[in-house]
């Protein structure tokens, strides 16, 4: 067990892991800079999920941790403002992979997964518009995270203990020697250094660069994502927590929920980079699709946007940098992995036992 740990970042990935080891080490210290608008939490969907996520060994990881936020609500460690259950629903105008779609709800990873009559589909959700899809698919176990508010009281709960200390700035500078982290230089007016035993890499798509600053390069693409929200409205769907409508090409289109507040929180599978040519534009379209499906009107309120972490080869990145006292976690999905990737942190740095379900993502992978 570490006496002393630093923890860059502090979005649902990194909280979840300080909240986990804070009753086992001694002394944390996190280094995050508050409202940052472009960390994946800030502007994230955030929708626990594992649909069609492949290769097998990544899609149990999500189908474990999904698991672990039903434990977790199911005991009461995170309450109904934070997270919501339902099921998501996803509806096809037509599918070229109709056989695949078939065969992963017969596979032994299947969590959830069925085809739905599309006329009991379309009687029960009844405020939307759906005379243009044809066939119903739904994964009854998905749900969100309200992800300001769950990380908001993770903090407050933080900030109660002794042991932990937060520091409002960014990583400056990583000095190092023999693949080993000797201090931090920040980037606040104290030019503050920060000396610990062991230190944690969970800063989103800041990641890569704070490890780079210690020569340990991290493929990654840039995932730029919008999310608009519109402003409080009536009851849009009446069963399923999550609605995801797939083009004729059967690429995602858009997705949407409703949140507590009853603001309606929309986003597009695209990844394309010409969201933030013009994001003002790109999200009032994104709001005029939207109201297509819709049978009430709705009023848009405004946009999120920001840059998701995205390994290269799509896989996250978790564990210790070899022959260190680095700790890295960069990856996509974020939310759903959060409460899985705090208790394999909490195996192997607190327990010190190796957890092989990882070797997957382990960093050598990329430099072989």
């Amino acid at each position: 067990m570490k006496s002393h740990l630093t923890i860059v970042g502090f979005g649902i990935v990194g909280a979840m892991i300080t909240d986990t080891l804070s009753d086992y080490i001694d002394d944390i210290t996190i280094i995050n800079k508050n409202n940052d608008k472009k960390s994946a939490s800030y502007h994230s969907f955030a929708w626990i999920n594992a649909f069609d996520k492949s290769p097998d060994y990544y899609n149990k990881l999500n189908l474990d941790s999904m698991h672990l936020w039903h434990e977790l609500y199911n005991k009461n460690l995170v309450s109904d403002d934070e997270i919501k259950f339902g099921g998501d629903l996803r509806l096809y105008k037509n599918s070229k992979r109709i056989d695949y779609l078939h065969k992963l709800i017969n596979s032994e990873t299947n969590h959830g997964k069925e085809f739905l009559d599309i006329k009991k589909i379309k009687d029960i959700e009844s405020n939307l518009i759906l005379d243009s899809f044809n066939f119903a698919m739904q994964s009854k176990y998905d749900g969100w995270i309200e992800t300001d508010i769950l990380i908001n009281r993770i903090k407050k709960k933080l900030i109660a203990k002794k042991n932990i200390k937060f520091i409002n700035a960014e990583v400056k500078n990583v000095i190092s020697k023999n693949n080993n982290v000797k201090y931090l230089e920040l980037d606040d007016n104290n030019k503050t250094k920060i000396f610990s035993e062991m230190y944690l890499f969970a800063a989103g798509f800041q990641t890569s660069k704070i490890a780079s600053m210690m020569n340990i390069f991290l493929p990654q693409i840039i995932s730029p994502g919008i999310v608009i929200s519109t402003k409080p409205t009536t009851k849009v769907l009446n069963k399923y927590s999550s609605l995801n409508l797939i083009t004729e090409n059967d690429i995602p289109h858009i997705h949407f929920r409703q949140n507590h507040n009853n603001e309606i929180i929309c986003g597009i599978g695209s990844q394309d980079e010409s969201q933030f040519i013009n994001p003002n534009e790109f999200a009032v379209k994104l709001h005029d699709e939207l109201s297509k499906y819709l049978k009430h009107k709705i009023v848009y309120s405004g946009y999120k946007y920001g840059l998701r972490v995205m390994p290269k080869d799509g896989l996250p990145i978790i564990g210790l940098y070899e022959n260190s006292n680095v700790y890295i976690v960069m990856t996509h999905s974020g939310v759903t992995l959060a409460p899985i990737l705090a208790k394999i942190i909490k195996t192997e740095i607190v327990d010190k036992e190796h957890v092989s379900e990882i070797d997957f993502y382990r960093i050598k992978r990329f430099y072989k």
